[in-house]
């Protein structure tokens, strides 16, 4: 999973299918000349590898937010939404708001940089606007505490 940069694709993310759905699929469909199988074995483990989801991080060094003219961008694109059934990239913002700005635990990573909660919560709410506005579903599973 991942998005397109400057005409370039930059990956983010790999997602992995249930491992025996995904041998039987494999049996099932060997050899086969079709392009666009529509039942294809849902995601089950997504590892975000890079960049880490570090908010601040992700802004500071252009990754979410374009320095030289503001616009926003999603790490994963929306390609992956219909796969995995919802938003995954809105429900880790999502989180990342409960437990920074909601919640307000504090991380010692954010304050060794001297990053302020209230500058942190605002790049948090507008990268979640950002993604609410351009996700084509923003049902998403319980959050758990």
């Amino acid at each position: 999973m991942g998005r397109f940069v400057d005409g370039q694709y930059v990956g983010s993310a790999m997602a992995q299918s249930d491992p025996i759905e995904d041998y039987s699929f494999v049996l099932q469909h060997k050899g086969s000349q079709e392009e666009n199988i529509e039942e294809r074995p849902s995601y089950r483990f997504l590892h975000a590898n890079f960049p880490k989801h570090d908010p601040w991080s992700l802004k500071t060094t252009g990754v979410t937010v374009n320095p030289e003219n503001g616009e926003r961008t999603r790490l994963y694109g929306t390609s992956g939404i219909d796969d995995m059934k919802f938003d995954l990239e809105l429900l880790v913002w999502k989180s990342m708001k409960l437990y920074v700005c909601d919640l307000k635990l504090n991380f010692q990573h954010f304050e060794k940089d001297g990053v302020e909660r209230t500058e942190l919560c605002d790049e948090i709410k507008a990268q979640l606007e950002y993604l609410q506005s351009t996700s084509t579903n923003t049902e998403l599973p319980q959050i758990i505490l």
